[in-house]
């Protein structure tokens, strides 16, 4: 049952605007940003799994990198007869509010071992990444038993090694784990779902610095797409680009989409991964939440919605 709460509650940076609840028991903040721009807003979400409360990020105001299946490219205006698909990274105090200050029911921090931070909103981690890491540092602080996600398109792999180094030194007070989108084993069939990512090559050999430096590891995101991405040569050439990648792990995962032709079925999903699993590649499968809601991976939004 889809319950839609008002609660307005002004914190240092952030104005929670409306609490979306699903019947999963995932939630959606509705968060405003009020500075010079004017009025905007962005969404976190809340979901439960397992014994873990995981706590989904937002890191820009919209997302410049266009991919094609993630609703939060999609162009807004934020001014008038101006659409743009990004109008700024968030700062620090914007990005840690969103986990301080406007989930009520957070843990104390000495029960913090079931919090995970995921840098998965809206925005693209690795296009903000000092105010990223900063944020890390300051929630590691807070909540030292907690866990940090970062996904990423990859279009920034110096970024990612950088982040490997420092992760490695001792540099952050939690463990940071990284997700990087793959999507497809081919570069000409990739750059039409997400434009701005970097060359197949150069992606895993960055997931596998991350997760050789880091003894972590990376999980490579692949979203299911019918007659896109799904078929069993796609998946023998999955084999043959991960064959000799050490530490990277296929999450497969689910569309979310309103175009039911692009939605794989789920016998189509056991099938594509049982054909990987043939071939050695190691899987593991990814089943959102809040779809009721509109809150699953790539439905966030920028601006208020009708639900």
């Amino acid at each position: 049952m889809l319950r839609e709460v008002d609660r307005p509650n002004t914190t240092r940076s952030v104005i929670v605007d409306k609490i979306l609840r699903s019947s999963d028991g995932s939630s959606a903040k509705l968060i405003q940003i009020i500075k010079r721009e004017g009025i905007a807003t962005i969404e976190s979400g809340r979901y439960e799994v397992g014994c873990e409360s995981i706590f989904c990020l937002s890191t820009q105001i919209g997302c410049g990198m266009g991919c094609q299946f993630c609703r939060s490219t999609e162009p807004y205006e934020f001014y008038p007869g101006k659409p743009q698909r990004i109008l700024r990274n968030l700062s620090t105090q914007e990005i840690v509010d969103q986990a301080f200050n406007t989930f009520d029911d957070v843990p104390p921090p000495q029960e913090s071992a079931g919090i995970v931070f995921s840098y998965m909103g809206m925005g693209e981690p690795f296009a903000n990444l000092r105010a990223v890491k900063d944020s890390i540092r300051q929630l590691g602080a807070k909540y030292p038993k907690s866990r940090v996600t970062l996904s990423t398109i990859a279009f920034n792999t110096v970024g990612i090694r950088e982040l490997a180094d420092e992760v490695a030194s001792g540099m952050y007070p939690t463990p940071v784990k990284l997700h990087v989108s793959l999507h497809s084993p081919s570069d000409e069939q990739r750059q039409q779902l997400i434009p701005y990512a970097s060359s197949i090559s150069e992606t895993l050999d960055g997931a596998e610095y991350y997760a050789k430096t880091t003894n972590t590891v990376v999980k490579l995101n692949y979203v299911l797409v019918a007659g896109f991405n799904n078929d069993k040569a796609d998946a023998e050439k999955l084999g043959a680009l991960l064959e000799k990648r050490r530490g990277l792990v296929l999450k497969i995962s689910d569309l979310n989409s309103n175009d039911n032709k692009s939605v794989v079925q789920p016998e189509e999903a056991d099938r594509f991964e049982s054909w990987l699993k043939e071939l050695k590649v190691e899987t593991c499968r990814f089943s959102g939440r809040g779809k009721d809601i509109n809150a699953g991976c790539g439905e966030l939004v920028k601006g208020k919605r009708n639900l």
